[in-house]
């Protein structure tokens, strides 16, 4: 009588590959969020220069700084006015959909544009770290 050889896979083995597929779902998974992370970072940043511009420009224009981000879009009454100073139909809110702080006269400079990060919140580090135009 022959013996059949089985080619069947035992527990431990599956649970091997299964941990192993497990790790790598995890290593994956912390890389994606970190790339996310850092292009967050990035679009805030382009976002408060392409305002910054706006506010400068506003200003050589009417003579003063605005006194609100949505006067680079929206005529504040102003007979000196001459935008939209902004090429957008809203001023757009940061990566983390919170609106950009806008404060004039600023705290450091003639004004400050400031977005909190991810943790909304004043403060903070790495991708909750403050971000602004200083």
């Amino acid at each position: 009588m022959k013996k059949s050889k089985k080619n069947n896979f035992t527990l431990i083995e599956v649970m091997a590959v299964m941990m192993i597929l497990v790790s790598l779902a995890a290593v994956a998974t912390v890389v994606v969020s970190n790339i996310m992370d850092n292009s967050k970072i990035s679009t805030a940043k382009t976002q408060i220069g392409e305002l910054n511009s706006a506010v400068e420009v506003y200003r050589m224009g009417v003579g003063d700084y605005p006194g609100q981000l949505e006067d680079l879009i929206e005529n504040p009454g102003n007979d000196n006015w001459k935008g939209p100073y902004l090429n957008k139909a809203a001023i757009p809110a940061d990566p983390w959909q919170q609106p950009y702080i806008y404060i004039c006269p600023g705290e450091r400079f003639a004004f400050d544009i400031i977005s909190y990060g991810s943790d909304k919140t004043e403060g903070g580090e790495g991708s909750a770290a403050d971000l602004s135009n200083h």
